[in-house]
């Protein structure tokens, strides 16, 4: 009853092309009559006038744990981006992973089953496919390192001997040494101190925080602080 009395808006912001983000719309609206969507694809920080533009209670959705692949400064460069586009109270929905105990993080991203190096090196087949690259799947192996002092984990592909490979689409050779890594990812942990830190500088206020049973895992709801 509440969506056919009350006029809810979404906006959706993705660096992908707009074909799924419409679909995924038309699909909203079907199942949802009394829902507002609007569509957005384009850069998260492209898409502030949008945001901006909701004439309702804003509620910015930043889930799962994407924030980890940015270094703190590059994360509170892309809230802070994003908080002009909020009114003063309008609230922030984000996803962190929490600080783990080193062997756990490492058995996630380096697991004994190989799901992850699978998931590495499939980035050397999608160049192979898609860029006419020439990469052996056998030069390169998984990489995952945890870096304790700033609570990430960096996932590279390492080169396990000398080569060179070309890169048919970009017309380009590229060498890498035996040893020499490919920085493909990185994954930040967080503890509460460090999340707050974020969220000051970026101009939010910090406020409830959910955790799955384990501890493992944070839904943080902050709020934008007044300008």
């Amino acid at each position: 009853m509440a969506l056919r009395r009350t006029r809810y808006a979404s906006y959706l912001a993705c660096d992908i092309a707009p074909g799924p983000l419409a679909e995924a719309g038309a699909r909203l609206q079907a199942r949802f009559p009394g829902l507002a969507v609007s569509i957005f694809a384009g850069r998260h920080l492209q898409a502030g006038p949008a945001i901006a533009a909701q004439p309702d209670r804003q509620v910015l959705l930043f889930l799962g744990s994407s924030i980890g692949n940015y270094p703190d400064a590059e994360a509170i460069a892309l809230l802070g981006g994003l908080r002009p586009s909020l009114r003063p109270g309008a609230l922030l929905v984000l996803g962190t992973d929490m600080n783990l105990d080193p062997t756990t993080v490492i058995s996630a991203y380096d697991d004994a089953a190989g799901v992850t190096s699978a998931f590495s090196l499939n980035v050397l087949t999608r160049l192979n496919r898609e860029y006419d690259a020439d990469f052996d799947l056998q030069g390169f192996r998984h990489a995952a390192r945890w870096h304790p002092e700033r609570k990430t984990m960096e996932i590279s592909l390492q080169s396990v001997v000398d080569q060179q490979l070309t890169i048919g689409a970009l017309g380009r050779e590229v060498r890498f040494g035996a040893g020499e890594h490919v920085h493909l990812e990185t994954c930040a942990k967080y503890d509460q101190g460090r999340v707050d830190g974020i969220l000051a500088a970026a101009g939010f206020l910090s406020g409830s925080r959910f955790c799955d049973e384990t501890g493992r895992y944070a839904v943080h709801v902050a709020i934008a602080a007044p300008r």
